[in-house]
């Protein structure tokens, strides 16, 4: 009982409407070892999928280390 069990996941991340509170369907991924972009660039992608945005030409990304998250982005979503 002395060892840690190991986990699949460290974490979730997910999107949700800021309007609304209600997260996006298929933007709610595990985490592996630890905040990845990989697994924070797939959740945004399945957001924006998921997303009725019919009009709307920007969106606001809230994410506390969006300094560091924002680095190269457009190159990681291509």
């Amino acid at each position: 009982m002395g060892d840690v069990a190991q986990k699949d996941a460290t974490g979730i991340v997910g999107h949700a409407c800021g309007r609304h509170g209600c997260y996006v369907p298929r933007s709610v991924v595990d985490l592996q070892k630890g905040e990845r972009q990989a697994n924070v660039d797939w959740s945004f992608q399945e957001c924006i999928k998921g997303m009725n945005l019919g009009s709307i030409q920007k969106i606001l990304h809230i994410y506390d280390i969006a300094c560091q998250y924002c680095k190269k982005l457009r190159l990681r979503l291509e």
